[in-house]
């Protein structure tokens, strides 16, 4: 069996991102972070957090 990336928390993505549990939470809520809805809970994946990060960051972005 190959080993697989655990699920983590907003609280864990949050640390990871030096953000606030509320931030990762609405992200997610609005599509804008990947992640799955658990009943009450969010859980994520690092490295796709990590990969939205990396695409956002190479997307240049406007004011609107």
């Amino acid at each position: 069996m190959q080993d697989q990336e655990r699920w983590v928390s907003a609280d864990e993505v949050a640390e990871h991102l030096s953000m606030t549990p509320q931030w990762v939470r609405e992200m997610a809520r609005d599509g804008e972070l990947p992640g799955v809805k658990f009943g009450i809970y969010w859980r994520f994946r690092i490295s796709q957090i990590d990969e939205e990060m990396e695409r956002r960051a190479a997307t240049p972005r406007t004011r609107n």
